[in-house]
């Protein structure tokens, strides 16, 4: 049911997922907004003048500068399940959670909606596996 074919598939699907969550709407774990930056740091991330800044995330409160961190979160394993996270930025992830900007926690790893996404896709694929529900009447 839950096979490696399965996981193959819906694992980079989850990543991307929570790569739009955190990084493109700009929400934590919790699917709040992130809080503003400090004025100073707000003032230097808009000005698009950064060291390797990515343009692209010059106006938002996700904590973007040069996309290193969302670039290195990725499918990490992929067997009877798989695994997410960072390779090299977990440092990183760890300093942003300490600033309240949480991408990922014990109780948490992933927002409420990527959950229910995977739920939904791992039902539909048990139900399917499964094939319609027969009534099997035995005489005795």
């Amino acid at each position: 049911m839950l096979d490696r074919q399965f996981w193959n598939k819906t694992a980079p699907k989850v990543r991307n997922k929570y790569r739009e969550h955190i990084f493109g709407k700009a929400k934590d774990v919790h699917g709040k907004p992130f809080k503003s930056y400090s004025q100073d740091y707000g003032k230097a991330k808009r000005s698009g003048k950064l060291k390797r800044q990515a343009t692209k995330y010059a106006n938002s409160k996700a904590p973007v500068l040069t996309g290193d961190t969302m670039r290195d979160f990725k499918v990490l394993n992929i067997g009877h399940g798989f695994k997410l996270g960072w390779t090299s930025f977990g440092g990183t992830v760890q300093r942003l959670e300490k600033m309240g900007r949480e991408l990922s926690t014990s109780r948490q790893p992933l927002p409420e909606n990527i959950l229910d996404y995977l739920d939904k896709q791992i039902d539909k694929n048990i139900k399917k596996a499964l094939g319609k529900s027969k009534t099997v009447h035995l005489k005795i």
